[in-house]
């Protein structure tokens, strides 16, 4: 039989033990199936093929930690984001609140102001007024 032919791991006719590719022995009432050498060379060979095509890939996938550990960040910055917002949409409603209450105020103003023009007016006539009355009756003495 040729090397590459060989047969391992079979049981041979008279029911004796023989070893399989590892070295160990099988007993004779092991079912195994006569495989030829070449075969299992091929076999060794697909596998290690295989193998080497696995970690090839293994190396191209990025690493899941890293993506996962970006996916927190982004997910805490999705956070501050919202809460961000929620502090600008309250500091856009109290600057509405507090635009509205200068207006009020300046309204107010505005009022007071006339208001203190007119009793200025007032205090003015009543001030002449009396300035009249003052020298009429400065002019009743004299005479």
């Amino acid at each position: 039989m040729a090397p590459d032919q060989r047969t391992i791991g079979c049981r041979t006719n008279n029911g004796h033990a023989e070893k399989d590719i590892s070295g160990h022995h099988r007993s004779p009432d092991a079912h195994c199936g006569c495989v030829p050498q070449a075969e299992l060379v091929k076999l060794r060979n697909e596998m290690n093929d295989l193998r080497s095509d696995v970690k090839d890939v293994k190396g191209r996938v990025p690493d899941l930690s890293g993506i996962e550990k970006r996916q927190d960040r982004l997910e805490a910055d999705i956070k501050g984001t919202t809460d961000l917002q929620t502090a600008i949409a309250d500091l856009g409603a109290r600057h509405d609140q507090l635009v509205t209450d200068l207006q009020i105020m300046q309204g107010k103003l505005e009022e007071n102001n006339f208001r203190m023009k007119e009793l200025s007016q007032k205090l003015d006539d009543k001030t002449y007024k009396m300035a009249e009355l003052g020298s009429g009756s400065s002019s009743l003495r004299a005479s």
